[in-house]
């Protein structure tokens, strides 16, 4: 089992990188992304899912047109997409686990990663088009990927060149994230 104060520190330390260096993915460190990402956990363990591999510059640029927050997309080394089977109903929540499963994968490899969520309706159909999905599954979530710019590119960075939307920085007290038997407002 490997060591929890390590594993503790990888989750906590988990950044959303949007700026990647012009470098691409280790093949190794990909292959060991994926076997980590198929390992996730599922709902009664159906595996309700796929992915797709985009290391294609114009597919990445294409992708980062497909949603008002996938711009990284761009300038990613390589994008995972997540490619769900919707008849399973906990199917949304499955693709989350495999979501957090490839970005803490990445991070242990030193890569940084961010999700771009593909919408709306006309966005998805055309990655699904791009992409070849067929009609009876479902890709709305793109995961980028590269090894981090700078050291900055691991951090908030509040300049104003770089705030797109609010995002607060931290995590909210633990008083007001846990309660115990009832919610204690």
């Amino acid at each position: 089992m490997p060591d929890q104060k390590d594993l503790v520190d990888l989750i906590k330390s988990l950044r959303a990188v949007r700026r990647y260096a012009d470098r691409p993915i280790d093949p190794a460190a990909m292959e060991r992304i994926l076997d980590a990402a198929r390992w996730t956990g599922s709902a009664k363990n159906r595996q309700p899912w796929s992915v797709i591999v985009i290391e294609d510059r114009a597919a990445l640029e294409s992708l980062a047109d497909c949603g008002p927050y996938a711009g990284h997309l761009a300038d990613a080394a390589a994008a995972i997409m997540l490619v769900m089977d919707p008849a399973f109903p906990a199917a949304a929540y499955d693709a989350g686990r495999l979501s957090q499963n490839i970005m803490l994968a990445a991070w242990a490899e030193g890569i940084g990663s961010c999700i771009a969520f593909l919408f709306p309706e006309e966005n998805h159909q055309r990655a699904r088009a791009l992409l070849g999905v067929p009609d009876d599954r479902e890709a709305w979530t793109a995961i980028a990927l590269g090894y981090p710019e700078d050291e900055r590119a691991t951090r908030l960075d509040r300049s104003p060149s770089n705030v797109t939307s609010e995002v607060t920085p931290g995590r909210i007290d633990p008083g007001q994230f846990v309660h115990r038997e009832r919610y204690s407002g």
